[in-house]
């Protein structure tokens, strides 16, 4: 009876032990979208010509007509939850992570809400996705480049 309450104890604490690195060495998912992430391309996921799956200037302006976020060339996450847009006009906006962090949420001063699922997220590219019901029915993908950090030794 000894030897199994041992072997259930030591069970335990190494499972304990295990969740309890697996937590303290994860980063959480806010973590990883700071910084400043220029707009690379626009793929529209079902395109009516299955040949030109990239968006033009016309047809992005018609499908995102009432978004603002379009306009914006980069995107500048603060840690303190602001957002910095910064395209033709530079524009600050409040983001939240949703979910299980794969939901980023976009709010505008004046209350609009705008809401991009987080398809992929690495150090280097982040891809959010949109579902547009605007003129053509589809999912467009907003893919961005991390931009690189230039410290004080590399400009000199």
């Amino acid at each position: 009876m000894n030897r199994i309450l041992v072997l259930y104890l030591s069970g335990f604490l190494v499972m304990s032990v295990l969740v309890y690195f697996t937590f303290t060495r994860s980063e959480a998912p806010g973590q990883n979208i700071l910084g400043v992430w220029v707009e690379s391309e626009w793929n529209y996921e079902k395109f009516p010509d299955k040949d030109t799956p990239n968006l033009d200037l016309r047809t992005k302006e018609r499908i995102t007509k009432d978004l603002i976020i379009h306009k914006a060339e980069i995107w500048e996450i603060h840690p303190n939850g602001t957002l910095t847009l910064h395209g033709e006009t530079s524009k600050k906006l409040n983001w939240t992570l949703k979910g299980r962090g794969h939901i980023l949420k976009i709010e505008y001063p004046d209350k609009r809400r705008e809401h991009y699922t987080l398809h992929r997220l690495n150090p280097n590219e982040m891809e959010l996705h949109f579902h547009s019901d605007i003129e053509a029915r589809g999912i467009v993908k907003l893919v961005f480049k991390k931009k690189e950090k230039i410290s004080y030794a590399q400009k000199i």
